[in-house]
């Protein structure tokens, strides 16, 4: 990356392990995409849900030439609400999904202009 992910909490203390996590998953991405410009990712923990529990919610916003992709977890799982690494992992297979298809599109206007 050009510049150095943001990292933050939102509700939530700062976890050294967490972070080393999203600095792993984002280390996957840049693997199949060398031309991230940076990354921002938000957790947030929402605890108005009552007896249902405590929500994390994951925002990974990674800027590329082109148009930025964003990509939300899924907040809607109670299975997934008390399981934070897990919530991060599957929003980082959500990224890694949309930057290949990002990337595959951009391939596919390269060479139709080569042509």
């Amino acid at each position: 990356m050009q510049t150095e992910p943001q990292i933050v909490f939102h509700g939530l203390d700062s976890s050294e392990a967490i972070r080393k996590l999203v600095l792993e998953e984002l280390a996957k991405l840049e693997r199949h995409y060398d031309r991230l410009v940076t990354a921002r990712v938000a957790i947030e923990k929402d605890s108005d849900h009552g007896p249902k529990g405590v929500a994390h919610h994951v925002k990974i916003e990674l800027e590329v030439p082109g148009p930025n992709i964003v990509v939300k977890s899924k907040g809607d799982d109670p299975a997934m609400w008390d399981d934070l690494p897990r919530l991060i992992r599957e929003t980082f297979a959500s990224a890694l999904r949309e930057l290949e298809e990002f990337k595959r599109k951009r391939s596919d206007r390269e060479r139709g202009r080569s042509h």
